[in-house]
Order: structure tokens, then sequence, then C-alpha cells
């Protein structure tokens, strides 16, 4: 274990939630920036002091969540949301060059979307069921080393199926 010196972020975090009759919308926005703060080499982009390895500059989030009328009485509920992640550029060390130097890329932004289903009290009962879909669109997402670390990024989940069942007492 070493103490290095000074790093850190500033920035800003916006979030937004409507409620517009049964519909909820949440839109959320970030932005962090390193300019001035990152004193500690093993954090740092070449060339670039405004971010930090791994780490999205800009990241918004959306959600939409539509609740389904249904019947009343049993307490049943039926709700579907669609989330949709945008992440800014980001910046890794996919390789190690002929002298021993990291080789640091720039990772495109990336677009994820899901789905999800869920309904509390099926027909009256104690079931919860819960079906989901993440990364809808598969896309392309890397899990990264904040740090220079001569290991490249792991690929992230593709598409994800998901169903889940509970039950209440």
């Amino acid at each position: 274990y070493v103490n290095l010196s000074q790093m850190g972020t500033r920035g800003a975090e916006a979030e937004v939630r409507l409620h517009l009759k049964s519909l909820v919308l949440r839109l959320a926005y970030a932005f962090a920036t390193a300019s001035g703060k990152n004193e500690v080499a093993e954090y740092a982009v070449p060339g670039r002091d405004d971010v930090m390895m791994g780490f999205a500059k800009h990241q918004g989030i959306a959600r939409l969540t539509v609740p389904v009328a249904l019947p009343q009485g049993a307490g049943e509920k039926l709700a579907f949301s669609v989330t949709g992640r945008a992440l800014s550029e980001r910046y890794a060390d996919f390789a190690v060059d002929d002298s021993g130097n990291y080789v640091t890329t720039r990772v495109a932004p990336v677009f994820l979307a899901d789905l999800l289903a869920d309904w509390t009290h099926v027909m009256g009962s104690p079931l919860d069921v819960q079906v989901a879909v993440f990364n809808l669109f598969d896309q392309n997402r890397y899990l990264i080393q904040p740090y220079h670390s001569g290991h490249a990024p792991v690929p992230g989940a593709g598409r994800e199926v998901s169903v889940r069942l509970g039950l209440r007492e």
C-alpha cells in the first residue's frame, strides 16, 4: 500500500422526476471533471487532464414507468418500465507495448437500454413476478480498471433476461 498525491474530481448532478397522472418519468445527468484535481499518474489519461481512467465524464439516465390499470380489490399491481443510460467516452489500457508502456485507448460512448415488467400480488395471491431484459440492444460494455494496471478491460454482460419470483407473507 502506498499513499499517493492528491486526486479527485468535481462536477454536478441533476435529477428531475415528473409524475404525469400515473406515469413517472425520471431524468438524471452527471458531469465530472478531474481538471486540476488529479496528481496521481496511475489514474491519469495521457494527454487529458479532464478525465480519469475508466470513468465517463458525462452520464445520463432516463426511466419511464407506466402502471397498468387492473381490477380493484386484491392489491394487485402491474407496471412496465423502460430505462436508457448513456455513458460518454472512457479510457482504458488495452495493452502494453514492447517498451513496457501502457497503451491507453479511447472506449466509445455507449447507450444501454433495459425493459422491466413488475407484477405484484399476482391475481390476489402473495406471488410477485418480475421479468426484465437488461442491455436490450446487446451493446459492448466494458468493465474498466480505473488505473494503469496492464489488465485489459473485461467484457461486460451482453443481453440478459431475468425472471424473478417472490412470495409475500
